[in-house]
């Protein structure tokens, strides 16, 4: 049952106040302070247990509160029992009625919450058709796909009308064909409903990509970084986020700071030049390439790495190469599909400019140097 529509207060749609939370002397969830503002899409990613859906769970009012405070448009909702906090959810598993069809499944909520009829249908044929689902209602869920199955379980939520969707790895159970095409859906919904505030929580960061307006990365149940899906790919704040958002992850190489601001000294001797400030010599540092901003050194510039291919995986349009370095250890460069050097060849990869990242002793990203 949604709670009837509270006056919206100034501030933020949902505000988590140093949230804690444990079971038993296990700590999972280690003082959360996060704002989401109303008709964002924010996306918490990270490892199986990081403390995600947990998280999720408390906002949702289907696990208590350890300490600290939810709020939820303007009201502290710490204390308050899920179908009173104007929520709906999604889970991974449809939880669809067998026996009743979509239509009735759409409106099971309406009628326990004694919507008038005409109301009901308005709501129900609203969803319907804002998924593509108009033209089985009358349908039982047996016969339907499982794409179909979870758009009409996102259906069911949409008819509520909350303030606030709350969606549990809902494309997890789907093959990759449906999940492409269900996450299509999903942001064509955020499109459609502006004004609502969604919170998706998935281990996929390919999902958080491409359908978050920011991105909560947590790690341990505590946040390593917050911010839009480009600052996150182009500045993570440190190893564990260079290395979670992108795919194939960021290559890293073990390196030691030079004695010129912003040089790099790798396994070999080979100094690499970069826009980071590194600070004095000596330090243990890495450097952080992406697979994508390599390519085959054509002469024009000097080679950054160099060594013999390992493996060669042809996906099409891209050529994933395997390389083990002449310094030590692999990296994967992300070539044209065109490219296709053979196993045991030399190859010589130079990086594009300004794409190197460095990280210090502390795993945490060195700034740019100021000139």
């Amino acid at each position: 049952m949604t709670a009837p529509p509270t006056p919206q207060m100034p501030g933020p749609m949902i505000d988590l106040r140093a949230v804690r939370k444990s079971f038993g002397a296990l700590d999972v969830v280690h003082g959360i302070d996060l704002a989401i503002n109303k008709g964002e899409f924010v996306v918490f990613v990270g490892p199986s247990g990081c403390g995600k859906s947990t998280l999720l769970r408390m906002i949702a009012g289907l696990e208590d509160v350890s300490d600290g405070e939810i709020w939820i448009g303007g009201r502290d909702v710490t204390d308050l029992d899920p179908s009173r906090r104007g929520i709906a959810m999604v889970f991974q598993s449809y939880a669809l009625y067998p026996h009743m069809s979509v239509k009735d499944n759409l409106g099971f909520g309406l009628k326990l919450a004694r919507t008038p009829a005409d109301e009901r249908d308005t709501r129900i044929n609203r969803a319907a058709r804002m998924l593509q689902i108009d033209g089985l209602l009358d349908r039982l869920p047996r016969a339907l796909s499982g794409g179909q199955r979870q758009r009409v379980a996102i259906g069911r939520a949409i008819t509520r009308d909350p303030l606030l969707f709350l969606f549990d790895e809902p494309l997890s159970n789907l093959d990759a064909a449906l999940r492409v095409a269900t996450r299509v859906e999903i942001a064509r919904l955020h499109e459609s409903l502006p004004d609502t505030t969604m919170i998706y929580v998935t281990h996929d960061q390919t999902e958080a990509m491409t359908l978050a307006d920011r991105i909560v990365v947590l790690r341990s149940g505590r946040i390593e970084q917050i911010g839009a899906p480009m600052d996150l790919y182009e500045r993570p704040a440190n190893l564990f986020v260079a290395g979670f958002i992108g795919s194939p992850a960021m290559n890293i190489l073990p390196a030691r700071t030079g004695p010129e601001q912003g040089s790099l000294v790798l396994a070999d001797g080979t100094t690499v030049i970069t826009d980071a400030a590194t600070g004095g010599p000596g330090q243990d540092a890495s450097l952080g390439i992406r697979p994508e901003d390599f390519h085959v050194a054509d002469g024009t510039v000097p080679p950054l790495l160099s060594g013999r291919v390992e493996l060669v995986e042809r996906l099409g349009e891209v050529t994933l190469v395997h390389v083990g370095l002449d310094v030590g250890g692999t990296v994967i460069a992300k070539l044209p599909g065109t490219v296709a050097p053979g196993r045991g060849e030399r190859l010589a990869l130079a990086a594009r400019p300004g794409k190197l990242h460095v990280f210090g002793s502390d795993q945490r990203a060195l700034p740019p140097a100021r000139r």
